[in-house]
């Protein structure tokens, strides 16, 4: 499990450019029929969306033929009490199918989304608290802004829905605009409600114990019971999560368009699925995606279509991530950004896509026409030299850093010209080679300085 927020942040500033999408590559490994290569995954999922999803991805790519993958839950029967309602639900689960397999899974996935799990909410549990420690007149003013409208179905009678807020940048900002001071905020704050189960999940806590070291015997949620005999430290360290914030359906929406609205939750983008007649008829939750079916020629063209435009999903989450990634600098965790998702790692992996390159239209006065190529152990990056003063190759070198998702990377990397001098000058056509590091981790990403004094760098290319 992947614990460290560091992994799922760039340290430099990203640039919104809307141009990404059409500029992306996305290289598959071939792998031989006869001989193909097996790997057992289990995927556990949160809800019935995600698995009917990964069902009818499996359906459609014949991902069976390559990976012997298990859903959870499985298609059209009920898991035997099964707990996967929270994250630490979703880790339990994961250990509970491994304890009972003989041959261990190569790889464990985590499907999970926000859906407010791990925000500030202005609940009636909150309103008790706060009503003991404020005033009247603070506490009226809060209870009539507890609720926000939604935009949502009109068939469907919930309009509103009980304010929250991701993080406590965003629930301050939110309550000194509506009390006009920091007054009172902090009373506030700390007796609002807030599941942590995310800030756990990817501290340097365990879900699973008490401080001294008891085993925890029920879920976060609810009073589902826990065996200690199912725990497993390795699964704990080593499953990955396909994460996605508000929604697993920002997630869907991501194989039509590119979107970085923050929807407040899913039914706002199944409006937005009914608007854009992306179904062409009304989306349900659940097993809309997929239908248990026998044969090929038994699941509709349009939801087959539908995952056939996967590879283009995948470039639209690359593009969400890097422009989203602004927040994060300023120090959101990944989980308390609206909108984000990372489930293309898991796709990647499914569809055995092996590097996706994304590459961004820099505005940049010093390097154009820029071509950049991934060999095995190395990136050449071409491109014409365009500013006034000249630089040697050295500092021409200086230009780029790279960055994986632990940290930076040292990079080796040998710079030349055509003319063969030290010195480049407006119009030579330069090549960098840079030597990829041995310990990198996926995806990592290269980054173009832009700004000496300031150091300010623009990503210009995603790797994975």
């Amino acid at each position: 499990m992947r614990k460290n927020n560091n992994k799922r942040s760039l340290q430099k500033p990203q640039e919104k450019n809307e141009k990404l999408a059409q500029s992306v590559e996305v290289q598959e490994s071939r792998v031989s029929a006869q001989n193909p290569i097996q790997k057992r995954i289990l995927i556990v999922c949160e809800g019935a969306t995600e698995a009917s999803y990964f069902c009818g991805l499996t359906f459609v790519w014949e991902i069976h033929a390559k990976f012997d993958v298990e859903i959870l839950p499985e298609i059209h029967s009920k898991v035997e009490g099964y707990k996967g309602s929270s994250a630490k639900g979703l880790l339990y689960e994961a250990m509970r199918k491994s304890y009972r397999q003989k041959i261990p899974y190569d790889s464990i996935w985590i499907v999970l989304d926000n859906d407010e799990g791990n925000a500030y909410k202005l609940d009636n549990t909150t309103l008790n608290k706060i009503k003991e420690v404020l005033p009247e007149s603070i506490y009226n003013l809060i209870l009539s802004n507890q609720k926000v409208s939604m935009n949502i179905r009109e068939d469907e009678t919930e309009k509103e829905r009980i304010r929250y807020f991701l993080n406590e940048i965003e629930y301050n900002l939110f309550l000194s605009g509506l009390l006009g001071s920091t007054q009172h905020i902090v009373d506030i704050v700390s007796n609002t409600t807030k599941n942590k189960d995310f800030d756990i999940l990817y501290g340097n806590r365990t879900l699973f114990f008490y401080k001294d070291d008891d085993f925890l015997p029920n879920n976060s949620k609810g009073t589902a019971p826990f065996e200690e005999r199912y725990f497993n430290e390795n699964i704990l360290n080593s499953a990955q999560v396909a994460y996605t914030c508000i929604a697993f359906e920002h997630w869907v929406l991501l194989h039509f368009e590119i979107n970085n609205h923050n929807f407040y939750n899913s039914r706002e983008i199944i409006k937005h699925f009914d608007n854009k007649n992306y179904f062409n008829q009304a989306y349900k939750k659940g097993w809309f995606l997929y239908e248990e079916v026998k044969k090929e020629d038994e699941m509709p063209t349009l939801k087959r279509n539908f995952f056939w435009n996967i590879k283009q999903a995948i470039k639209n989450n690359i593009w969400l991530n890097t422009i989203q990634q602004k927040y994060i600098n300023s120090g959101k965790k990944f989980y308390e950004v609206n909108p984000y998702s990372d489930v293309y790692l898991l796709v990647c992996e499914l569809l055995f896509i092996s590097n996706c390159s994304l590459y961004v239209d820099t505005t940049s006065k010093k390097l154009k026409d820029i071509n950049i190529v991934k060999e095995a152990n190395e990136i050449v990056i071409c491109f014409s030299y365009n500013d006034n003063d000249s630089l040697t190759l050295r500092n021409i070198e200086a230009l780029f850093s790279m960055e994986d998702m632990n940290r930076s990377l040292h990079i080796a990397s040998i710079a030349e010209a055509e003319h063969n001098e030290q010195i480049c000058r407006k119009g030579d056509r330069i090549i960098v080679t840079i030597q990829i590091p041995q310990d990198i981790s996926t995806p990592y990403f290269l980054f173009l300085k832009e700004n000496y004094k300031n150091e300010e760098y623009t990503f210009i290319w995603c790797f994975i």
